[in-house]
């Protein structure tokens, strides 16, 4: 018979598992075997020389400056200090090589998204002003914030980042606080993407899925039939009037029909097309003078329509919005 100490109902003590499963930090590219200082960031070390970064962020510099208390085995690693990071190893190492090799700041290359993210989210945190500078005027050469910018090269093409969604830069500069980047890329977002797509996030070529802010998906959702009031009121107005366009119309009645039919082909669900050229409508059957008459009216709806632009998505006027770029 069993005895109390040997009883079958008494369970065995099980020692703790103390074993730590972390992963030990691993060793980047970024590694000068003279550098003496070490960053961390999540489980990626990057030895760098500690004069040249404090030269380049006044964060670090700060940081450097201040009398450091005895460092432990555990906070040091090959004679050097470790700083802990709290950023992501990747974003750090743009960063580092762009502070150290000088990479990615050829003015005539184009960079990744995620580089300039990088640059524009560190560099403002760790003001880091190089890198930060040349990120914000890549976002501004990308995003027009006039009617001129918008109808000039980048109107129609990347040029200094690498094809980015429109979605992909009005979540970062919404992140970064670039106010004036918003309204075109809130109204190109309203323009490309479906309800659902802003609702829910839109499914990029590798599986993952982009979202925009909570605030900002409200906007849009609600902002989508204020466009198109506003735009029936400034760029199409003419169209929706009575009569030609011109005042010395030759054929008033196929010019009439030309200007009904061309909305009920391109209006009779919302369609936002505010700031389409001209050209781009192909209006067919007007006559000479109210082609051209159209044109110029058409020109100044497009001006009116994107004055208006910033409060549809409530956000300050373009005289406000565009100080921040006064700098640049």
């Amino acid at each position: 018979m069993a005895t109390a100490e040997e009883s079958p109902l008494k369970r065995k003590r099980v020692e703790p598992d103390t074993t730590d499963t972390r992963a030990d930090p691993v060793r980047s590219d970024i590694w000068y075997d003279d550098g003496n200082v070490i960053l961390q960031a999540e489980g990626t070390l990057f030895k760098v020389h500690r004069g040249v970064l404090a030269r380049s962020s006044s964060v670090f510099e700060d940081m450097f400056s201040f009398p450091q208390p005895p460092s432990t085995d555990a906070e040091m690693l090959d004679g050097c200090p470790i700083v802990q990071l709290s950023d992501s190893a990747k974003e750090v190492q743009y960063v580092l090589e762009g502070i150290f090799e000088r990479k990615y700041v050829a003015f005539a290359d184009k960079l990744p998204l995620a580089v300039v993210s990088a640059f524009i989210c560190l560099g403002k945190k760790y003001d880091i002003r190089t890198l930060y500078v040349e990120a914000v005027k890549r976002m501004f050469q990308e995003v027009p914030a006039t009617l001129a910018e918008y109808d000039g090269p980048s109107g129609a093409n990347w040029l200094a980042i690498e094809n980015p969604q429109h979605m992909e830069l009005a979540i970062l500069a919404r992140k970064a606080g670039l106010l004036s980047a918003l309204p075109f890329l809130l109204y190109e977002s309203c323009v490309q993407y479906s309800s659902a797509e802003i609702k829910d996030g839109f499914q990029m070529p590798d599986g993952s899925t982009i979202r925009l802010s909570v605030q900002d998906r409200f906007t849009c959702l609600v902002a989508y039939r204020a466009i198109c009031e506003v735009q029936a009121e400034t760029t199409f107005a003419q169209l929706w009037e009575d009569g030609s366009i011109s005042t010395i119309c030759l054929t008033p009645d196929d010019c009439k029909a030309a200007k009904s039919n061309w909305v009920s082909q391109n209006f009779c669900k919302p369609n936002i097309m505010a700031t389409h050229s001209w050209d781009n409508l192909s209006i067919e059957g007007l006559c000479d003078y109210c082609y051209v008459a159209g044109q110029e009216k058409h020109q100044a709806g497009r001006a009116e329509f994107w004055e208006k632009l910033p409060s549809l998505f409530d956000l300050p006027p373009w005289a406000e919005l565009l100080k921040e770029r006064a700098d640049m």
